[in-house]
């Protein structure tokens, strides 16, 4: 019963109401009926009773369906009107018609009565859902409107169906502009394809993301996250993609900024560290300074007045004499060997000229005849601080110990050379080499390359068995 027809019958002919309801029961068995004749009748209907259809006549005492229809349309109802009349004029059915009539149809043709009730209950309802589907749309359309995220919506052919005022602001199109274009033509196509909805199979529920880079419509590219789903119909197939698009240049340039900040803090550490190696480097130049000025002013004095006292003591005792030779040869030997120390622990600490620093050091070693050493300096002097000039001899002073003692060398070849803003130094010797691969003892080589870092220098050490070796060291200057 609840399901059953309700129709308001808005006839002043009793006769005729019969006649329509038959003809409606006829094929809608159970429909309930009410009968009204005035306006306010009519409306006291439309509130209590709620029929679910309106069938009025033309012509009624004091009524008429104009005003009738009036009445019905200020109620804002979507329930349909029907025109049921025994003689109108096509111009009065038109008019009807566009007032906002449903259908209308004569009373000797009541046959048809059911089919247009039926036919303007269906089309109300679809325009109820349509409506209703409408507003749902412009809900969503101004919901998304309201996100500060750039939203896209495209087919399954990747037109573009829908562009937020954030996409606006964020890729430079208007709306208008870009509506049924192909998603590739003003975004970036390469990077685009990777969630597209070329690569989503049907009815697929997992969400696609990840970072990529795309395009403006001046051609510049930013950084994005880009989220996307599909949506559905009605009937559960998709029917498109929703792609939300997050703006991630401000986030890149911050954490390019904190990797800056890092590394330049890191930076710092490491140069702080540089300018403690540095003082330490001095300060050990400074006790080797020291040490070679105590062995050679106080310890070699002390021997040379006990050399000087076991003379006198020998030139009194003959017998003596004899038994002191070997103790004053131990003597000559400690002055020499102490003088020796004093000229590799010495070197001046200001105004130092590396040049002749340097031809002493080979000097020194160039006494044994099995030994050739090749020397070329082309460093002008006055652009270098006393302590790189210190560093680099120091540097060359361990290479040329470590051949010495370790490579059986008969060539060695010395380079200082100034180029543009670095001093390379090279030492090669023609010795025995070594495996760079072999773990060394001692600490020359380290000591090398801890002097060279601290002035942000570079090393370079070359080396095979049986072919030499070469040392590269370049500062910056």
């Amino acid at each position: 019963m609840n399901n059953a027809l309700r129709v308001l019958l808005v006839e002043g002919n009793i006769v005729d109401a019969e006649k329509i309801k038959a003809s409606l029961t006829r094929e809608k068995p159970g429909c309930i009926f009410q009968q009204v004749m005035m306006e306010d009748e009519f409306l006291q209907a439309i509130d209590i009773f709620n029929p679910d259809v309106v069938i009025s006549d033309n012509t009624l005492p004091a009524y008429n369906a104009t005003k009738v229809l009036t009445a019905f349309k200020k109620r804002s109802l979507t329930i349909p009107f029907i025109l049921v009349s025994s003689t109108v004029t096509e111009e009065f059915a038109l008019d009807i018609l566009k007032a906002g009539a449903d259908d209308y149809l004569l009373k000797d043709r009541l046959t048809r009565l059911p089919l247009a009730i039926d036919s303007a209950i269906q089309k109300k309802k679809a325009e109820a859902e349509k409506k209703a589907g409408d507003e749902r749309i412009r809900f969503h359309e101004n919901l998304l409107s309201s996100v500060g995220q750039a939203v896209i919506a495209t087919d399954m052919n990747g037109r573009i169906i829908y562009w937020n005022h954030a996409a606006e602001q964020l890729y430079g199109w208007k709306c208008d502009e870009v509506t049924g274009k192909d998603i590739f033509d003003v975004t970036c196509e390469d990077q685009y394809q990777q969630h597209s909805s070329q690569t989503i199979p049907p009815m697929l529920d997992d969400r696609l993301s990840g970072e990529c880079w795309m395009k403006r419509r001046d051609g510049s590219f930013f950084p994005a996250f880009l989220t996307e789903s599909p949506f559905y119909g009605d009937n559960g197939d998709m029917t498109g993609i929703i792609s939300v698009c997050y703006d991630l240049s401000e986030q890149k340039f911050a954490e390019k900024k904190i990797r800056e900040m890092e590394q330049e803090i890191a930076q710092q550490k490491i140069e702080e560290q540089k300018k403690i190696s540095r003082a330490i480097i001095n300060a050990q130049e400074e006790e080797k300074n020291h040490i070679g000025l105590e062995l050679h002013d106080n310890i070699n004095q002390v021997l040379a007045g006990a050399k000087m006292f076991l003379g006198l003591a020998g030139e009194r005792n003959k017998e003596l004499k004899g038994l002191l030779n070997y103790p004053m040869e131990l003597l000559d030997h400690s002055i020499a060997e102490i003088r020796r120390l004093t000229h590799k622990q010495v070197t001046p600490l200001k105004n130092v000229d590396l040049k002749q620093q340097l031809a002493k050091l080979l000097e020194n070693l160039n006494g044994s005849p099995a030994l050739l050493i090749h020397f070329s300096y082309s460093v002008p002097d006055n652009r270098l601080s006393d302590d790189i000039k210190l560093n680099i001899y120091r540097i060359v002073q361990e290479q040329l110990t470590n051949i010495i003692k370790h490579a059986n060398a008969k060539n060695i070849t010395v380079k200082v050379i100034k180029k543009i803003r670095w001093v390379t130094i090279s030492i090669k010797d023609d010795g025995k080499g070594f495996n760079l691969g072999t773990q060394r003892k001692g600490i020359g080589i380290s000591n090398m390359i801890n002097r060279t870092q601290s002035y942000n220098g570079s090393f370079n050490i070359a080396s095979k068995p049986n072919e030499g070796c070469v040392v590269t060291v370049r500062i910056p200057v």
